[in-house]
């Protein structure tokens, strides 16, 4: 009887050591990631706005998984962001549409709390949730707000994607206005396996994506991204644009410059493993006499 016990013990902290074995091999990869700056007032949210309404934004992934948390930015805006609720869900388009699959809605959470008020130039990370996504996942973030401002908001002017505001505290988006730009989202990380690595690219506009369709995804990091899964050898690679529209690396042009954001867009990424640096377009375009 004792032996028995005995291996009975064993095969237990066998089991349990393997469990907790294939747990720690796991980390944190980012996604999907978009860089952020404060949002120019042609490109601020049109009425309704923000405050005390609803925006649902459409993002598509790179590398799918079981387990997800969002990231969230105020850095760049002047006053405090209060967030009554986010919802995850599969989106049934790139964008073109407001439409999810319901069935896939999880509530995320801060802390254990719905709600989180972000304060200025805070960046902020959900709780991780069970949200299974595949490759190339399209995914809904529609956002609840309290109090927000509409004229000093950190986000991401060059979406091309389109993002729906309602009105209220609601998720019925049948008469949303449309806007083509991404707000107080930054990025989507998800628990891989340590084979699995993101490649984090620094751009411009070329980057960005000027010259792609809105709502298609076919910015060439998207291509890039699609041609890296179809690979079973690089499957695992996720594909993070960092790209921002008139954007230098050194000084002047739109958002902050390559050299200010270096560390928070490609060091400081989960699970970075790779960096391509494609600037300074912009700095050769601004110089006059060569300097």
């Amino acid at each position: 009887m004792k032996l028995r016990h005995i291996a009975s013990s064993v095969l237990a902290l066998l089991i349990i050591a393997t469990f907790t074995q294939c747990t720690t091999q796991k980390h944190w990869v980012g996604t999907w990631g978009t860089a952020g700056q404060l949002v120019e007032p042609h490109n601020n949210p049109p009425a309704p706005g923000l405050g005390g309404n609803t925006i649902r934004q459409i993002v598509q992934v790179s590398i799918g998984g079981e387990n997800v948390r969002l990231q969230l930015t105020n850095e760049f805006s002047k006053e405090p962001t209060e967030i009554i609720a986010i919802e995850l869900a599969h989106a049934t388009t790139a964008g073109s549409s407001s439409d999810i699959d319901e069935s896939t809605t999880v509530s995320l959470t801060f802390g254990g709390k719905r709600g989180i008020t972000m304060q200025p130039g805070e960046i902020v990370t959900s709780d991780p949730v069970k949200f299974a996504m595949g490759d190339r996942q399209n995914v809904a973030i529609t956002i609840h707000y309290g109090a927000a401002s509409s004229t000093s908001v950190s986000g991401h002017p060059g979406s091309r994607t389109t993002s729906y505001i309602a009105s209220g505290n609601t998720t019925d988006f049948t008469n949303a206005v449309r806007t083509d730009h991404w707000y107080n989202i930054k990025g989507i990380d998800v628990l891989a396996s340590q084979e699995a690595g993101a490649i984090a690219i620094l751009g411009n506009s070329i980057t960005d994506g000027r010259g792609s369709t809105t709502n298609q995804q076919n910015r060439w990091p998207d291509v890039l991204s699609r041609r890296l899964l179809a690979n079973k050898p690089t499957s695992q690679v996720a594909v993070l644009n960092m790209g921002i529209g008139g954007n230098c690396m050194l000084g002047g042009g739109l958002g902050p410059t390559g050299k200010q954001r270096y560390q928070r867009d490609l060091i400081k990424q989960a699970g970075v493993k790779w960096i391509i640096l494609f600037e300074a377009v912009n700095d050769l375009g601004y110089a006059r006499d060569g300097v």
